[in-house]
């Protein structure tokens, strides 16, 4: 899901130019490679998604409805 908030919120809204926080040209399933239960591997996610949660939050207190979101490349 952070990757997700990332994408509209980044990428789209803010028109920000970012790389994806977990796939690559070489691994493009990154973002479940490895995946498995437990506290270890759920902190670093669950950190990032609380990141891109807080940014969506100021931006969108920091602009009006009515903004033009960045159209799609």
């Amino acid at each position: 899901m952070a990757e997700v908030e990332r994408g509209w919120f980044r990428r789209r809204f803010a028109g920000l130019d970012l790389p994806k926080r977990y796939q690559t040209e070489a691994d493009p399933d990154a973002d479940f490679s490895g995946a498995a239960a437990g506290p270890a591997v759920v902190e670093e996610p669950q950190a990032a998604w609380r990141e891109e949660i807080a940014f969506a939050e100021r931006f969108t207190r920091d602009h009006g409805l009515g903004f033009a979101a960045a159209t799609p490349r």
